[in-house]
C-alpha cells in the first residue's frame, strides 16, 4: 500500500502541481494539463531510453520505466483539465461588464 501511495499518487500530485502552475501562464484552459502531461511523458520516456547507471539522472528523472506511471500521469492531467475548465467557467473569473 505504501509503494502505491508513494509511487502512483505521488505521480498524480506531481502532474497536478505542474499543470496548475502552468495554468497561471496559459490563456486556454486546457494548455496547463496537456503541457504537464507532455513533460511527464518525456521524463518517463527518458527513463526507458536512457538506461545508464547515473545517480544524478536517476534522482532527477527516476530510475525505472513503468506503465503505471503513465496511467498516473493521465489521471493527473485529467484532474488539471477538469479543475481548470470548472475554474475558468466560474462567474468570479469572468470579465466584468462596465457600463
Amino acid at each position: 500500500m505504501t509503494t502505491f501511495i508513494r509511487g502512483n499518487v505521488g505521480d498524480v500530485i506531481a502532474v497536478v502541481f505542474i499543470g496548475l502552475l502552468l495554468g497561471f501562464w496559459t490563456r486556454a484552459w486546457w494548455q496547463g494539463g496537456v503541457v504537464a502531461f507532455v513533460i511527464a511523458l518525456v521524463m518517463e520516456s527518458a527513463q526507458l531510453f536512457l538506461q545508464t547507471q547515473n545517480t544524478a539522472r536517476d534522482v532527477l528523472l527516476g530510475a525505472v520505466f513503468d506503465w503505471w506511471d503513465i496511467g498516473a500521469y493521465i489521471v493527473g492531467a485529467l484532474l488539471v483539465l477538469i479543475f481548470e475548465y470548472a475554474l475558468r467557467r466560474h462567474p468570479f473569473f469572468q470579465p466584468r461588464r462596465t457600463t
